[in-house]
């Protein structure tokens, strides 16, 4: 599927910001059309991969940024700051 494809799928799945239930048990999709303060939070087991744009977390003193090309995988419940960059 070539990612044009997914990005149309996923705006007709996703009618307004914030979280969208799908489904799928566990898959869930987020969308945002504007960057996303720094806000804490707890990072639950997921792989979370981003379709547009770019998201950066804050974990134990070090910045990780995931985009369309890097996607994070978390294995346990991680405390951290995240923001929607673009």
């Amino acid at each position: 599927m070539k990612k044009s494809e997914i990005i149309q799928l996923i705006d007709r799945h996703t009618l307004e910001e914030g979280v969208t239930n799908t489904p799928l048990e566990g898959l869930q999709l987020y969308r945002t059309i504007h960057p996303v303060k720094p806000i804490l939070g707890v990072y639950e087991p997921s792989i979370c991969a981003i379709v547009q744009g770019s998201k950066r977390a804050y974990l134990n003193g070090t910045t990780h940024i995931y985009d369309e090309n890097q996607y994070l995988c978390c294995t346990r419940p991680l405390p951290v700051e995240a923001e929607v960059v673009e």
